[in-house]
């Protein structure tokens, strides 16, 4: 006769199976030394096995796209065997011409795009990192990436509102000078129409020191720069995955 002790216990039906996360594919776009890049690779477990960032796991660069050949930000891709695109707007300039028409930019982005969403030896992108990329993207391109629902954030070292466009860090600092402002700061912030206006993602703010050298201060920039290149990007993640 079979008693209820002699029945094993049977698994609860209504207890949460925690699936592990998804895999976030990251493109980078960049111009020129790549330490923000270095920044985000040395944080990411999936290119760096000692890395110590659980909302990190699963989250690879799988490709790097610079506008300029001679950028240093290829050579630290390849050393983590990302593969690596140069896609360079001199192409797109008739000959002897400084600027490309309007047209011609037009065209630079759609294939920028096109390059991106359909990469040829890696998977398209869930998020794109602007990380010292120094050309303006254009609605063109800005479209596209809409429309294939990849979002698109840049990191700008300045505070919302301050400071838009190049050389934003040299700015600052001569603004502190003349005690114009007393605070810069760096965020990661979703990429509009609009130049570095677009929503924060996170920001921090870094003190100017009035008789601070312009170097010293560019170094503490840069920190705050590869801080918040990493944090930002756990938080994008978060939502990327809360969203499934």
């Amino acid at each position: 006769m079979t008693t209820a002790n002699d029945i094993p216990p049977q698994l609860s039906t209504d207890v949460d199976i925690i699936a592990p996360p998804r895999q976030v594919n990251i493109t980078v776009l960049l111009s020129g030394e790549g330490t923000n890049l270095q920044a985000l690779l040395d944080s990411l477990p999936s290119h760096t096995p000692e890395a110590k960032e659980p909302g990190l796991e699963k989250v690879s660069v799988t490709h790097v796209v610079s506008s300029k050949p001679s950028a240093n930000g290829l050579n630290r891709a390849s050393k983590f065997s990302i593969p690596i695109s140069t896609h360079t707007l001199v192409a797109y300039k008739p000959p002897g011409s400084a600027r490309a028409p309007p047209e011609a930019r037009t065209l630079f982005d759609t294939d920028l795009a096109k390059l991106i969403l359909h990469p040829p030896s890696s998977p398209a992108p869930d998020l794109v990192l602007c990380l010292g990329y120094m050309l303006i993207l254009t609605p063109a391109f800005l479209d596209c990436l809409r429309d294939a629902d990849v979002p698109v954030f840049n990191l700008h070292p300045a505070l919302p509102g301050a400071f838009d466009g190049v050389n934003a860090i040299q700015r600052a600092w001569e603004a502190g000078r003349k005690d114009e402002v007393k605070v810069a700061g760096v965020m990661l912030h979703e990429v509009v129409e609009e130049v570095d206006r677009g929503k924060p993602v996170l920001i921090k703010e870094v003190e100017i020191k009035k008789e601070e050298a312009l170097e010293d201060f560019e170094q503490r920039m840069h920190k705050a720069e590869w801080e918040v290149v990493v944090r930002g990007t756990e938080i994008q993640v978060s939502r990327l995955r809360g969203n499934e």
